[in-house]
């Protein structure tokens, strides 16, 4: 037996989440993510590239939380409206980021250095060395996440193949893992140039 959802109007919704009593908090964020999670999951699924569904919504939801206790979020559409709005933001900058992310990788595994000014330039032995920290640094990665980059990047895998080959269960959480592996990689690699002395140009 399923028992009926109370509906709640979004003035019931605020007046919930303003409230100093975490279980009114809790019924309110509740409501959302049942009443919404739905909604959001087929917007979310319009974008190829996102990693998680679940995180990405729960992110949106901890945004609508905060705007609507600190009083950003005003009532001038509605708490679905403004919350798809969030959820369409966030798929957005997360494919920003992963492109960007990926861009970067690109750029160094072509052995090319991106550079701060159109006149100042390295020179080709600078650019072997800094492609000698990017490959010591994925060299440094688990197993799995140097077989995953080396494989998307270098070989052109599919992420179906890599799913396959690294025996996740979806091309979803293969994507989200090679978002992870990416960003470490990047982390590795900016903190080794900085601590050998390398210049770490800044894009325009």
């Amino acid at each position: 037996m399923h028992l009926r959802i109370v509906k709640y109007s979004d003035e019931q919704l605020v007046a919930d989440l303003q409230a100093p009593e975490v279980q009114r908090q809790d019924k309110a964020l509740k409501y959302l993510y049942q009443e919404y999670f739905p909604v959001a999951k087929k917007i979310i699924a319009g974008y190829q590239h996102v990693l998680s569904v679940k995180d990405l919504f729960q992110d949106a939801m901890i945004v609508v939380y905060k705007n609507v206790r600190s009083g950003k979020y005003a009532g001038k559409s509605t708490l679905k409206t403004y919350l798809m709005g969030i959820v369409k933001n966030l798929c957005k900058k997360q494919i920003q980021d992963e492109v960007q992310a990926s861009q970067r990788l690109q750029d160094w595994a072509n052995n090319r250095t991106e550079i701060h000014s159109e006149i100042e330039k390295v020179s080709e032995e600078e650019q072997d060395r800094r492609m000698a920290v990017v490959m010591a640094c994925l060299d440094r990665l688990d197993e799995k996440c140097w077989t995953l980059l080396s494989g998307y990047y270098f070989e052109g895998l599919r992420m179906a193949q890599l799913s396959a080959q690294l025996g996740y269960v979806s091309a979803q959480v293969t994507k989200s893992k090679k978002y992870k592996c990416m960003k470490k990689l990047m982390e590795m690699v900016k903190e080794k140039l900085k601590s050998s002395g390398f210049k770490v140009y800044k894009k325009q």
